[in-house]
Formats: structure tokens, sequence, C-alpha cells
């Protein structure tokens, strides 16, 4: 089988390491752990930042690879005196789409509307019932 680009199966990886990314040692950390089939059924791969602040993106070189990655029920770094590191293998598309759902059940209009009576998002037309001030 042809080996493929390192970054063609990505999986979203988040951790506690804090509200920014990981350091460059601990990076180094998680990208041996990904490249070692032992520890997390990973192998050829390369670590590249994510969408959102401290997500990290692995992609892997094969699909095999990465499914056997995201198969794995639970993932931990040893880190020595600092303890045992968890972190969280995601599909990228499944967390970005409970984010934007999450998004869009936030977004309620909380004041009347113009006399237009429709709001268009994301190229839909959404009906909209206008309601009078009691105020």
């Amino acid at each position: 089988m042809a080996e493929r680009w390192p970054g063609a199966f990505p999986l979203l990886v988040r951790g506690d390491w804090g509200a920014a990314e990981p350091s460059p040692a601990l990076r180094k950390k998680l990208l041996c752990y990904f490249k070692s089939q032992r520890r997390s059924g990973g192998g050829e791969c390369e670590l590249r930042s994510g969408t959102a602040t401290g997500d990290l993106l692995v992609c892997f070189a094969q699909p095999e690879v990465k499914q056997q990655v995201l198969e794995r029920q639970s993932h931990q770094l040893y880190l020595g005196e600092k303890g045992v590191l968890k972190f969280i293998v995601t599909e990228p598309e499944t967390a970005l789409a409970a984010e934007g759902e999450a998004f869009e059940e936030t977004l309620v209009p909380t004041k009347a509307l113009d006399a237009m009576g429709n709001l268009q998002t994301k190229g839909k037309m959404l009906p909209i019932t206008l309601c009078a001030d009691s105020s």
C-alpha cells in the first residue's frame, strides 16, 4: 500500500494543558505517543494546531491508523512527577458540528426585528413572528 502524506487523516486532540497550546516539550511527547503503535494504536503522523486555542490536530498518513487510535477507549500520557495527562481524541467534524450546534442554539433574537418579517441565516429564510413591546 502506498504511503500517503501525514495530514490526510486528522483527529482532534483536546487535553488539560491549559488555555494555551501545549509547550514544545509536551507537543514532542504527544507526537511520540501518537507515533507509537503500542501506546496509542498510532503510526506515522504529525501534530498541527487546531482551530480553537489549545486544540491540536494529529494527522495520520493512513486511514487504518487513524481508526485504530479513534477506537481506543482512553488516551493518557505519563509525565513522570507531573502525573498522568488524560486527553480526548475525536473526529474533527464531530467536534466542530457539536460546537456549531451549541453556537446556533445560543443565537436567539432578543429584540423586535424590522418589519421584513424574515431573517436570512446561512442562506435559508426563517419565518419570524413579531411581538408587540408591552412596555
